[in-house]
């Protein structure tokens, strides 16, 4: 059975759903990639070598890719001499795909960190207001790993990976990466997505970026009779 994965990031402050038709509505923040423009296939037929392990490269700039800049690495991990490749694909208004023939492994990063050796310097959180990250899984017939690396401009990371993933929106709460002492989400240099696919995998990703979840209506009504009860008792206490 072949992986197929379809991640689909949309544009900046609109509202998407979770998973679930009652779930909250989320607000995505800053836009890493929607990967809209193309950029160059590697394909491990290209890079055929007698090593288990085989890592090659692709970039593109474009002033709608957080930084600039995408920088793709490729690393076939199991039988590099059959079909395997990486690239970004002009469908669904954009796709990162990763396709893995079968008996193949792989792992492909995707990293932006700038133009050559400048630094993002963003702030993941808009001010204190977006607390993860989302993707949205179109769909998956079979199990994939993604891993979320971040390094901020002290040098210090968070990481977070998740398996078993399914169809519709996958949140990533910042509070669920592990850090190291001090990491600050307010002051990031670099931003790292990992794919790793097992045999046979067909993945396509179209979207990531950061967000904040929507209070629910009867969260804010909860919220707005507790502050009409204080007020009402601060008066009573008066009296």
């Amino acid at each position: 059975m072949r992986l197929l994965v379809l991640l689909a990031l949309y544009p900046t402050f609109a509202a998407i759903y979770p998973q679930s038709a009652t779930a909250a509505p989320i607000v995505v923040g800053t836009v890493i990639d929607s990967f809209d423009d193309p950029t160059p296939q590697i394909n491990s037929l290209d890079y055929l070598t007698a090593s288990p392990t085989r890592t090659t490269y692709s970039a593109r700039t474009d002033p709608s890719i957080l930084g600039l800049e995408r920088e793709m690495f490729f690393e076939v991990t199991q039988n590099p001499g059959l079909q395997a490749s990486v690239n970004v694909l002009p469908i669904l208004g954009g796709v990162l795909n990763v396709n893995n023939g079968a008996g193949v492994k792989s792992t492909s990063r995707v990293l932006w960190d700038g133009i050559g050796t400048s630094s993002l310097n963003t702030d993941l959180t808009n001010g204190g207001v977006d607390n993860l990250l989302a993707a949205s899984l179109i769909s998956v017939d079979q199990t994939a790993e993604l891993t979320f690396r971040l390094v901020d401009t002290s040098s210090r990371t968070a990481t977070l990976t998740r398996s078993n993933l399914s169809s519709g929106t996958e949140l990533f709460e910042f509070a669920d990466f592990t850090q190291t002492s001090g990491f600050d989400f307010r002051s990031i240099r670099s931003v790292e997505l990992a794919v790793t696919g097992p045999e046979g995998v067909d993945l396509n990703l179209d979207f990531y970026g950061t967000a904040h979840v929507v209070p629910e209506p009867t969260a804010l009504s909860g919220l707005l009779s507790l502050f009409v009860w204080g007020v009402a008792a601060k008066r009573r206490k008066r009296r």
